[in-house]
Formats: structure tokens, C-alpha cells, sequence
């Protein structure tokens, strides 16, 4: 018996067949967060696992899909996914990486089988070419996305990407480039001066090095020339979003304490709280807050914006929510994950909203996560997954609350067809 709230949007009548019959909802994973067998297979080493080798929290084994793939796509019949969204590791398919290496047969072999599994069981694949995870053999050679000439990162990666549209693009309709591309540049290549000067700079001269620089560089900034303009023209089939969470916003003063970098550098003080008020419920690390109806505005806003006049659908591929302190509460506890539960239904509800007051165009949506994976550098600690993972007993899959809870509603807001 699912143990949602009282009233959730699965029990609003006003929500009921909003959405149509070929919506896509469903899950969402990437490779080095789920599949584990890092060692196996004939995979190549990526960044991360040179990167937290000395931790135990890594991606060794992970959620081990590599080896239960079969289990992955039983869960998601169950939960009656439409659609599952999952990245290909580059170092498992070429595993030094490189345009002129070797391509692994037997890499190429798993991923065949989980799409032909998912297609089998009535799912869709969605797959995300590079979620993160630059071979190590790149790393070594050229420093990889932070190459000084990126021209052979660049061929390195078009013909990545040309094994896997020729091997698995007779199956796969939709493809994502890069995953989050802004937080891959921030979080990744992020670095300024003052980071590694004991002394700060004057706030002067902080804002000065912050505004000023696009006018004393002028054009030797990168520029897209006509030709490259023309290229990209039509070059995406739809507009896709991933979402966390919403934030208040007010204007901040510097001070000479202030590092230069992405926090700092749009001149805004974000908070949470607003008159002594938090946004919404607070989840693991903050990251993020229950606020459904910041969801909505950003469609709305995407969608007036950019998406309407280009005529493309909305796809959502990566929202969730990791309870606080989750990963510290009984078995019991955990499965009844009532904050997730209502998490959903809110932010379900927000895209609802948004299609029945402002017509906005959303084909799909897709939870993060199917299971409590790696979250990178934070471990096992933050768990988004609708499924719990007993690493104690063979990775046992166990289906949380808001697994059933999230089906339920689909059933209420998807016409029947």
C-alpha cells in the first residue's frame, strides 16, 4: 500500500488526462554514476575513477547495472516507465579514447543489450553521449576538456560519437550531447587567480576584472562565424531541461572577502529564505528545495522565450529530490519517503500547470533517479533514487514509496489512450 499524502495531484480532478497519451515519463541514470564494473569488460579508466580511487565512496561498483541491467529494466516496467534516459561510458566503448584506438566490441555488446532489453520491455531509450566522464587516456595525453587546442579533443569526441550513432542510432531516436554543459565548464574548469593567491584583490578591482574585461578583450573572444551560425540553425529536434530547485534573488554588495567566480559572478545575493520563511522543504545539502511552482515558472519562461517560436517540444531529463538525512534512517523510514512523494507530485503538478494556463508544448519528464546512485563527489550520502540499493545483499533493488506514488499519478495526469 503506497503511503502518499492526503491529497496529492493524483487525487485532483482537474489534472486528470492533461498530458497526452504519448507522453514520455520515465527515469533517468548516467554510467558512472550506476554501472559499476569500472575494471570489467574491457572499459578503459575514466577521470573519476583516478579521481576518487583514494575514497571509498566511488564508482567501482556503483549501483552494479553493468552486471543487473536485466533488474534495471524490470524496475521500470513496474514502474511503468515510458521512457528511460541513461548515458554511454566513452572509456567502455573506446577505451583510450582517441579517434584512432580500438574500439571495445565487448562494450558496444552491453549497451546493445540494455537497448534492445529496454525496447523489448516497451521503454524508450534516451541516450546521453558524455555525462561527465572523460577517458583517462584523454586526461593524460591532452588534459581533455581543458585541452590548451581543443581541435583534438573535438575529433577525438566527433568520432566517439560516430561509433555510437552507427552502432545504436537504428534504435535510439533521441540523443543528448553533453549533460549540463554549463555545470560541466563551472564546476570543472571554474578558476580564477584570486583561488590560488593568498592575498584577495581589492573589490575595486574584483569588479573591474569581472565587467570590464569584455571590452578590453573585445574581439579576441571566440565568435560564432556565419558559417557556424548556419550550422547549428536546426540542429536540435527539441529543447531539454534539467531542474533542481528555485532560489530568491537580491541585489549584493561586494567585499574585498568576495572570490571572483560563478557564485559571485551574476552580482546577486541567492538565498532561501524570504522574511523569515524557507522557499520550500530543504533537501540533502539544500540541493534542492520542494518548490513546484518555480518549476512552472521556468517552463513558462523557456518556453515564451525560446521554445515557442522555434515550434519544438519540451523535454525534462533530470528532476529529483534527495531526502535530508536519508541516507541516516532505518529501512523502514527510507521506503516511506514521504518528502519525495509529495516533491513529484508538486513539481508534476507545476509542469501540468504549465500546459493547461499557458499551452506549453512538453512531450516528457523523467525522475532523477531510478536508483540511489554516485552522486559524484558527494558519494552514496545524497539519495535521489526511487529504488534503495542494499549493497549488503547482492545491490538489491527495493522499490520506495514514491516509485508507486509517482506511477499513480502519471495513471491520473496521461489520457488514456
Amino acid at each position: 500500500m503506497v503511503n502518499v499524502f492526503a491529497k496529492t495531484i493524483a487525487d485532483d480532478p482537474k489534472y486528470r488526462g492533461v498530458l497526452p497519451a504519448d507522453f514520455l515519463h520515465g527515469y533517468a541514470s548516467a554510467a558512472y554514476q550506476v554501472e559499476g564494473g569500472a575494471s570489467e569488460g574491457g572499459r578503459g579508466p575514466c577521470l573519476w575513477d583516478v579521481a576518487l580511487q583514494k575514497y571509498p565512496d566511488n564508482g567501482e561498483e556503483a549501483c552494479m547495472s553493468y552486471h543487473l541491467w536485466e533488474e534495471d529494466i524490470k524496475l521500470l516496467q513496474r514502474y511503468g516507465a515510458r521512457s528511460y534516459r541513461f548515458s554511454i561510458s566513452w572509456s567502455r566503448i573506446k577505451p583510450l579514447g582517441g579517434k584512432d584506438t580500438p574500439i571495445n566490441e565487448r562494450g558496444v555488446e552491453y549497451y546493445n543489450h540494455l537497448i534492445d532489453g529496454l525496447i523489448r520491455a516497451g521503454i524508450e531509450p534516451t541516450v546521453t553521449l558524455f555525462h561527465y566522464d572523460t577517458p583517462q587516456a584523454l586526461q593524460d595525453r591532452y588534459r581533455g576538456f581543458a585541452a590548451v587546442d581543443p581541435a583534438e579533443l573535438i575529433e577525438d569526441f566527433v568520432e566517439y560519437a560516430r561509433v555510437c550513432f552507427q552502432r545504436f542510432g537504428d534504435r535510439v531516436k533521441r540523443w543528448l550531447t553533453i549533460n549540463e554543459p554549463y555545470i560541466w565548464a563551472i564546476h570543472m574548469f571554474d578558476h580564477l587567480e584570486n583561488w590560488t593567491k593568498a592575498d584577495f584583490m581589492r573589490s575595486a578591482t574584483v569588479k573591474g576584472t569581472q565587467t570590464d574585461g569584455w571590452d578590453a578583450w573585445g574581439d579576441l573572444f571566440l565568435r560564432f562565424s556565419d558559417e557556424e551560425l548556419k550550422l547549428v540553425q536546426g540542429s536540435s529536434d527539441f529543447f531539454s531541461i534539467n531542474h533542481y530547485g528555485t532560489m530568491y534573488a537580491t541585489g549584493k554588495p561586494y567585499t574585498e572577502a568576495d572570490s571572483i567566480g560563478w557564485q559571485t559572478m551574476d552580482e546577486v545575493n541567492k538565498t532561501w529564505v524570504k522574511e523569515g520563511k524557507l522557499i520550500g522543504k530543504r533537501g540533502e545539502n539544500g540541493h534542492p528545495h520542494n518548490v513546484g511552482w518555480g518549476f512552472r515558472k521556468l517552463l513558462v519562461h523557456c518556453w515564451e522565450e525560446y521554445v515557442k517560436k522555434l515550434d519544438m517540444p519540451i523535454y525534462v531529463y533530470e528532476n529529483g529530490f534527495p531526502v535530508e538525512h536519508e541516507a541516516e534512517m532505518p529501512l523502514e523510514q527510507i521506503i516511506d519517503d514521504k518528502d519525495r512523494q509529495q516533491f513529484y507530485s508538486d513539481y508534476i503538478q507545476g509542469l501540468c500547470d504549465a500546459v493547461l494556463d499557458h499551452g506549453v508544448k512538453i512531450e516528457g519528464y523523467h525522475c532523477w533517479s531510478l536508483l540511489d546512485n554516485l552522486e559524484w563527489t558527494c558519494g552514496y550520502t545524497p539519495r535521489f533514487g526511487v529504488t534503495y540499493v542494499d549493497k549488503e545483499n547482492g545491490f538489491k533493488r527495493i522499490p520506495k514509496n514514491s516509485a508507486k506514488s509517482v506511477q499513480a499519478i502519471w495513471n491520473h495526469v496521461v489520457r488514456k489512450e
